[in-house]
This record gives structure tokens, C-alpha cells and sequence, in this order.
């Protein structure tokens, strides 16, 4: 049975027979500024699987299919202005 990522646990050590180094080793903090949908759906999901937003976080980028150049196989929304000529909000948060 394959090693599940320890996801919103905090440990000092990889899991028996990992190869990865220490987590606390190779953890960064990454911040980001949402909508209060997209918010109140990210702890909705965390809680219903009953991790952190952090650990969904991680989950959501190791699940995140890119090519060769890291160019992720879906077009942001949030890359170029709006069709309508508006701004969007998201784009220019942070």
C-alpha cells in the first residue's frame, strides 16, 4: 500500500522509508488573498476531509497536472483582463 502525504500533521520526521527530508526541513509558508465564496468553500472542504487549509492547499498543487514547463493544463481565469473590459478584482489583489 502506497504512503499517504502527512497532510495538516505536524511531524519532525519523514514517514518510515521515505526519502524526502525532514518536513520542517522543506516547508514554506504560502499566503493567498480569496473571495469570501472561495474562502468559506476552502475551510468547507478542509473540514470535510478533515485536514487543514494548508494541508488542501498542498493537496491541490501535488494534484495540479503541468507540462514540461510548468505550465499547468488549465488557462487562469485570473491572467488576462476580463472579456467585458472589466477588471477583475483577483487579478490585481495581494
Amino acid at each position: 500500500m502506497p504512503v499517504k502525504p502527512n497532510y495538516g500533521r505536524r511531524v519532525s520526521s519523514p514517514p518510515p522509508g521515505s526519502t524526502r527530508a525532514p518536513y520542517k526541513a522543506d516547508r514554506r509558508m504560502l499566503q493567498a488573498r480569496v473571495t469570501l465564496e472561495q474562502h468559506a468553500k476552502a475551510h468547507a472542504a478542509a473540514e470535510a476531509l478533515g485536514i487543514s487549509v494548508s494541508a488542501l492547499l498542498a493537496e491541490l498543487v501535488d494534484r495540479m497536472k503541468v507540462d514540461a514547463q510548468g505550465q499547468p493544463a488549465w488557462e487562469s481565469r485570473y491572467a488576462h483582463p476580463s472579456p467585458t473590459g472589466a477588471e477583475d478584482p483577483m487579478r490585481l489583489s495581494a
